[in-house]
């Protein structure tokens, strides 16, 4: 199995929001964020929640 990278996962969780799917990109977030210093888990989870809620635009590095 392969490690997962931060592109990765930025990419994975922007995917899993594009599909609606965003108890799955939570999961992701929780589950990898703490793996990288330069993710910040509460950000990438509050921007989760305002796409869920309607605002699809997801910030990107």
């Amino acid at each position: 199995m392969s490690k997962m990278t931060l592109k990765g996962l930025k990419s994975t969780i922007k995917h899993y929001i594009d599909s609606g799917d965003y108890e799955g990109a939570r999961n992701y977030a929780r589950n990898f964020g703490d793996e990288f210093e330069k993710f910040n888990t509460n950000e990438a989870l509050a921007e989760i929640d305002r796409a869920e809620k309607g605002n699809k635009k997801i910030k990107e590095d």
